[in-house]
């Protein structure tokens, strides 16, 4: 969504930086849970971190409005 709201090359170079920046820290937080799991339990830790978007994109449609 950040990309999306560039209005210069300049905005939108530093929207995808941070964009890069978020997906290297998604990448990080699978590796924590590997280190810090059993593998047994990895999944289902993987899905309750994974679940944090789909949860946010069902609360901000209701939330935004009554802002």
């Amino acid at each position: 969504m950040l990309p999306g709201a560039a209005f210069s090359v300049v905005t939108f170079a530093i929207a995808m930086f941070l964009l890069g920046l978020a997906s290297r820290q998604l990448s990080r937080l699978h590796q924590t849970v590997a280190e810090w799991f059993p593998r047994r339990e990895r999944a289902l830790a993987t899905g309750i971190f994974n679940s944090g978007a789909n949860i946010g994109n069902i609360v901000v449609p209701i939330a935004v409005p009554t802002l």
